[in-house]
């Protein structure tokens, strides 16, 4: 009995899958045709649309933005989920610059 490689369907699907995705995956974006400038402006606009205080609404507002600006939505969307973090601290002092004023 010979041990030769047994060629299944599933082994082809991996690798055209693998061929598809190319050697640096974590790359794709920058790859995909987008420019550094738009990379850049995907995150300046990401991260100045999570910051405001009103929350639930800045998925919607980033989703907005990208749409109009033509800008990479998931690079947005997890900026905007990143963000959140700075958020909630931010809450109290939002509250009590609102109780000044």
């Amino acid at each position: 009995m010979t041990s030769e490689a047994v060629s299944t369907p599933q082994a082809g699907r991996q690798a055209r899958v693998l061929a598809t995705l190319g050697s640096r995956p974590g790359r794709q974006p920058a790859d995909a045709g987008v420019s550094p400038e738009r990379i850049a402006l995907t995150l300046a606009v990401g991260s100045a649309l999570a910051l405001l205080p009103i929350l639930g609404t800045t998925t919607t507002l980033c989703l907005i933005a990208g749409i109009v600006l033509g800008l990479n939505q998931p690079i947005i969307q997890a900026v905007n989920a990143l963000c959140i973090i700075v958020c909630f601290p931010l809450i109290p002092a939002f509250v009590r610059l609102g109780d000044a004023l």
